[in-house]
């Protein structure tokens, strides 16, 4: 049996903290929390799998999550990720106005809690991306995107190469800010 088979066997895992034989609390294959360090790259597998999880739990809470933008979709996920599905709930009139697709209505609506209270800087930054969505500039951007991948090709057979080995870049002839 190799080493990491034999600790895996002797220590267990356990996917919640709790208390060792000492009262320590502990996670995983007996990972002591106060000795633990975690390197980003490990944080962010982590962070992706509770995303995963998140995502399939606002979709079956929320009915009307699946037929929202992106851009929603994301503040929705973000908002449930600091809040939990249950705290987001509790957001009665938001919730309402996201459904009805009264974004202005909406970003208002999420800056009068205590949670925009609580945090500030981040309430204001996801109440800014529902506002850019009633605004209709994410139809815009995502049109713009869209007009670039089906006529950038075109211009690359028009001057399939340059002369004077400058490359052509047909993005700077259209600059259009997001």
């Amino acid at each position: 049996m190799c080493l990491i088979e034999s600790i895996k066997k002797h220590e267990g895992f356990v996917a919640i903290v709790y208390k060792d034989s000492l009262g320590i609390d502990t996670i995983g294959y007996g990972f002591a929390i106060k000795d633990l360090e975690l390197d980003e790259d490990i944080c962010s597998l982590i962070l992706e799998r509770k995303l995963e999880n998140l995502i399939s739990r606002v979709d079956n809470k929320f009915s009307w999550y699946k037929y929202m933008p992106q851009d929603i979709k994301d503040v929705v996920v973000e908002m449930c990720y600091q809040l939990g599905v249950t705290g987001v709930s509790k957001f009665k009139k938001t919730i309402s106005y996201l459904q009805n697709k009264q974004w202005e209505d909406a970003s208002i609506e999420m800056l009068d809690s205590k949670w925009a209270k609580q945090t500030p800087n981040r309430a204001e930054e996801l109440s800014n991306r529902v506002r850019v969505v009633a605004s209709g500039l994410w139809k815009f951007k995502s049109r713009w995107t869209w007009f670039k991948w089906l006529f950038c090709p075109m211009f690359r057979l028009i001057w399939p190469y340059n002369p004077n080995g400058l490359q052509f870049s047909p993005n700077r002839l259209f600059s259009v800010p997001y």
